[in-house]
């Protein structure tokens, strides 16, 4: 091989390697801004107010939640939470506009059956209607016409010292946040999981100031395509990074995503708005539905 020819080989690698090395780095910065920051922390809390009337008589059992600013909120004594569980809110995806969504859906508990059922305004669960969802709390009206709270609760646990009712002393129970892996979540139940959101956003920034990881979870779920068709009707995982996350969330190689939140994914943009309603505190449970094995199955995330 002549001197000339092989200059001419090294110059084509060269200019090979800066071509991969820019598209490196142009993805790279495409992943870290793509993302939204991490809000700063808020300098006031808005103090929530009980919506149970002061007439009835109060218990302290799971459905007893305390909210991040210490105000405790309880669910009246012999009300439909005795089969309802408020297990989270979130926005629906506007498939236009992502950003300009304001209809609420709530994830609903239903304790005798153990399904979860995704609510908006108006629709009913048998009797009971949903009348209207905040961030923290649905107002349902039962068969018999009287309107009741629902709470966010720690599905399963209770607050901790609060009177129980009729003593002046103290119910203790367990910490719900006892326990948590690194990434601030614990398994509560089958396909149940809770989460800290603090911990959450802690990981999240590790990946922002590291975006070669961020890539690495998106390229560990790979599109799985109609076939003869370009459709996406999920996302197979296939850990190429971060495995113990995808552990800790209960995904395991090869499951398939269908959906989150009802939201098929069908594609990329649908899972980095999920992501960004977590990090804007405006989602505070995720129902994700994957295939298994080919059996359907449905995972429940509560961020608290």
């Amino acid at each position: 091989m002549s001197s000339v020819y092989r200059y001419y080989i090294l110059k084509r690698c060269a200019w090979a390697a800066i071509i991969i090395t820019a598209l490196m780095v142009m993805s790279l910065v495409r992943v870290y801004y793509l993302f939204p920051q991490i809000p700063l922390p808020e300098l006031f809390k808005t103090k929530l107010i009980s919506y149970s009337p002061s007439s009835v008589n109060r218990i302290v059992d799971w459905s007893v939640f305390m909210s991040r600013d210490g105000s405790q909120h309880l669910t009246p004594s012999g009300s439909m939470s005795v089969r309802f569980r408020l297990a989270g809110t979130f926005f629906e995806f506007n498939s236009v506009k992502a950003d300009v969504s304001d209809i609420r859906r709530a994830i609903i508990d239903d304790i005798r059956t153990g399904k979860q059922t995704i609510v908006v305004e108006g629709e009913r669960l048998d009797d009971t209607l949903i009348v209207k969802i905040f961030k923290d709390h649905v107002i349902i009206r039962t068969g018999a016409g009287s309107e009741e709270p629902l709470w966010l609760t720690f599905s399963g646990f209770s607050t901790l010292g609060v009177p129980s009712a009729g003593t002046n002393k103290a119910t203790t129970v367990a910490d719900p946040f006892a326990g948590l892996d690194k990434f601030g979540g614990k398994q509560t139940s089958e396909n149940k999981w809770l989460f800290s959101r603090e911990r959450l956003l802690e990981y999240y920034r590790e990946l922002r100031d590291e975006p070669e990881r961020l890539v690495k979870v998106f390229d560990s779920l790979k599109p799985v395509y109609v076939q003869g068709a370009n459709r996406i009707t999920g996302y197979r995982v296939g850990v190429e990074g971060e495995a113990d996350f995808f552990k800790s969330v209960g995904l395991s190689e090869g499951d398939i995503v269908r959906s989150v939140n009802s939201m098929q994914m069908t594609s990329r943009n649908r899972a980095e708005y999920f992501i960004s309603e977590f990090v804007a505190d405006r989602a505070n449970a995720f129902v994700i539905e994957i295939e298994r094995a080919g059996k359907a199955e449905k995972f429940v995330y509560q961020v608290r």
